[in-house]
């Protein structure tokens, strides 16, 4: 039963290609017919690509498991497509990833990174859009430990973008961490760091007064809701 399935799908996917595929290898035809319970199109068709670009039949069984989708098998698939070592794809070479997260690894890896850099953004608490600003910022020459600041799951994405607007200026660590909390919203983020960049001390602290005023005005109106 699972045969004439398999070979329904094969059908409507590219017969001509699979049965050129599997004529030319013995293993591939077990390949095929062994995959798993459920296969469906989309996933056949991932494993025809890796196929039709030579990669290696291991490789193909590492990312041909029920556990990924196919738009995750597509990206452990391009990973290998790409040259990336093995080490290299076991970074994102996990169901929790959807196929988003695993691309901004990917392309991270694929653009050079080191496994130390991607470590800082590699991980499923960071979703697609944080990992991108993390990766943008090495892209454009931030260092390790100015990325490392920006690295806090905890920080929206335009809080991202202030603490390495601060970097791109010319502040210190020790200075972007003066504003880099998690409780400080965008925007005052942002009046702090211009106030850093014009190494004004008086504008530094009015913007912190009035911070500091806005979070007890907020303090005392939930304290009075309860």
């Amino acid at each position: 039963m699972q045969i004439e399935k398999l070979a329904r799908l094969i059908e409507q996917d590219d017969y001509d290609s699979w049965k050129e595929l599997i004529k030319k290898s013995k293993e591939v035809k077990e390949l095929v017919l062994g995959l798993y319970e459920g296969v469906k199109l989309p996933e056949l068709t991932q494993v025809r690509f890796a196929l039709e670009h030579k990669v290696p039949l291991e490789k193909i069984k590492v990312f041909a498991v029920p556990d990924f989708n196919s738009e995750q098998m597509r990206e452990i698939r391009l990973g290998y497509e790409n040259s990336l070592t093995d080490e290299q794809i076991s970074m994102y070479l996990n169901a929790v990833y959807d196929w988003q997260q695993m691309s901004q690894i990917r392309h991270a890896l694929q653009s050079g990174l080191s496994i130390k850099d991607v470590k800082l953004f590699a991980s499923p608490e960071f979703d697609q859009y944080q990992m991108g600003q993390l990766r943008s910022a090495f892209a454009i020459g931030l260092e390790y430990l100015q990325v490392r600041v920006m690295a806090n799951p905890k920080f929206c994405i335009w809080q991202m973008q202030e603490i390495r607007k601060g970097f791109e200026s010319g502040l210190s660590v020790s200075d972007v961490e003066s504003y880099a909390k998690e409780n400080i919203y965008y925007t005052d983020m942002r009046d702090l760091r211009k106030a850093l960049e014009q190494n004004s001390e008086n504008t530094y602290k009015r913007a912190l007064i009035s911070l500091e005023q806005r979070q007890q005005s907020l303090i005392k109106l939930l304290s009075d809701k309860e």
